[in-house]
């Protein structure tokens, strides 16, 4: 059953919006692609990206789940690829997941299908001081490295070689689909060193 929508006072200019569907009467349903959520998003992530003190979202975070059994970095990595082919060389760019298992030393890399995976699943069990978010994100960090080198950055530029061919081979597969009559597949090259947009730690409760 659909709840009632209170009526709007007279005179105002209130706008009643719904997240479920049906949408009561009198209200406008809002879903993930209407104007508004763009427009939130938009805002949350330009915000983010600017180091805007207060900002609502962050980068950065660590957050106490069951969802993995040992300590779980997650990475938001933008890739960049020079595709070249009969056409103009062009800049093709994605948003992936990607991540590596275990502390103080990564031992096992995640795929991007894993880590988006975790990325969708893990979902807070309890809370975590703001000291120890601090300390986990900055361990991260240190892993990472700010000069951009190093074993962590080495396999990152391994799993973007890795997605520009599977990136080729899906394209060369579209292309003999459509019978392009001597279409020749792209070639991918990848632009290192991708940017990274995001870092979350996940850790275990039985690691408290």
């Amino acid at each position: 059953m659909v709840p009632p929508v209170p009526k709007l006072l007279a005179g105002t200019r209130d706008w009643v919006i719904s997240f479920e569907s049906p949408t009561p009467e009198g209200a406008e349903y809002v879903g993930r692609n209407h104007p508004l959520v763009t427009a939130a998003a938009r805002y949350l992530l330009e915000e983010a990206l600017a180091g805007t003190p207060g900002a609502a979202a962050s980068r950065s975070g660590a957050v106490l789940t069951r969802a993995v059994s040992s300590i779980t970095t997650l990475l938001l990595v933008r890739a960049r690829y020079l595709c070249r082919d009969a056409r103009m060389p062009a800049l093709m760019e994605e948003v992936l997941a990607a991540g590596w298992q275990g502390s103080p030393e990564p031992s096992a890399w995640l795929g991007p299908e894993e880590a988006l995976g975790l990325l969708k699943r893990a979902e807070p069990s309890g809370n975590l001081a703001p000291e120890e978010k601090q300390a986990w994100v900055s361990h991260a960090l240190q892993l990472l490295g700010g000069s951009r080198e190093g074993p962590a950055w080495d396999k990152l530029g391994r799993l973007l070689e890795e997605r520009a061919q599977q990136l080729a081979a899906m394209h060369a597969g579209i292309l003999s689909a459509s019978g392009a009559p001597g279409a020749s597949p792209p070639v991918l090259s990848p632009q290192r060193p991708p940017d990274i947009l995001g870092v979350l730690v996940l850790v275990p409760e039985v690691s408290r």
